[in-house]
This record gives C-alpha cells, sequence and structure tokens, in this order.
C-alpha cells in the first residue's frame, strides 16, 4: 500500500531530479543571470574564472538535486516503514532544503519553489513519523 507520505516524497524527488537535469545542461538559469547582473556570455568574457566558478558550482548544486531525486524515492517509500530511512530524510530536510530556500531568499532569487518543497518535505515527514508510522 502506497501511504500519502510517500506519494509527497515522490512528488519532491520528482522535482528535484528535474531540477538536477536543468541545472547541469543549462547552468547559468535566467534568473542567475539577473542577480549577476550579466548574461552568461559577458560574465565568460570578462571574468573567465569567475564563470567557471560558477558554472561548476552550479554544477555541483545540479548533481546534488539529482541525487536527492534518486535517493528520495527509495526512502521517501520507506520513511513510513524504517525509523533509519525517516531519519535521514529528516537529514535531508535540515541539510539542503532549509539552507537551499534560504540561501536563494538571501540571493534574492525565485524563492518560492524553494520554500514550497521545504514545507512538503516537512508536511511528509510529519506523516511519515506520526500518523503512518510503523516502526
Amino acid at each position: 500500500m502506497i501511504k500519502k507520505s510517500t506519494i509527497l516524497f515522490w512528488i519532491l524527488s520528482v522535482i528535484c531530479f528535474l531540477f538536477g537535469i536543468v541545472y547541469v545542461i543549462k547552468p547559468i538559469a535566467s534568473y542567475h543571470e539577473k542577480i549577476i547582473g550579466m548574461t552568461a556570455s559577458a560574465l565568460a568574457a570578462n571574468y573567465a574564472t569567475l564563470s567557471g566558478l560558477i558554472v561548476t558550482l552550479v554544477d555541483v548544486l545540479g548533481v546534488t538535486f539529482f541525487t536527492i531525486g534518486i535517493f528520495g524515492i527509495y526512502s521517501g517509500f520507506l520513511a513510513w516503514k524504517n525509523k533509519a530511512s525517516w531519519i535521514t530524510m529528516f537529514v535531508v530536510l535540515f541539510t539542503f532544503y532549509l539552507p537551499m530556500t534560504y540561501i536563494v531568499y538571501c540571493g534574492g532569487g525565485p524563492y518560492k519553489i524553494p520554500l514550497a518543497t521545504t514545507v512538503l518535505q516537512s508536511i511528509a515527514l510529519i506523516l511519515s513519523g506520526t500518523l503512518e508510522r510503523e516502526w
């Protein structure tokens, strides 16, 4: 039987997986250019080293999104059955979702998506750790 918390974790995993693919394919998005104040091509022409660093950091973030997406599918399915999986998803909330929301908000980026994923992760954790728990 698939629980509500599992469905929420799977939705979050798909979102993370898709963001990971987008960030790896297109490292500097339009909102990054807006925050930086110049286009990716202008940044690469004027500040090649800084451009390389930004692209590398966004690639790392993309791979992190991708990994959490894959990992969340498995751990999200077990969170209501297995205490270790629940604790792992709780750690993901505090080490990834909350810092990401704070960084995007402080950086002036579109913070509504990270805020929504943080809230969904919290709701899924509450459901799987209380109402649906079988451990």
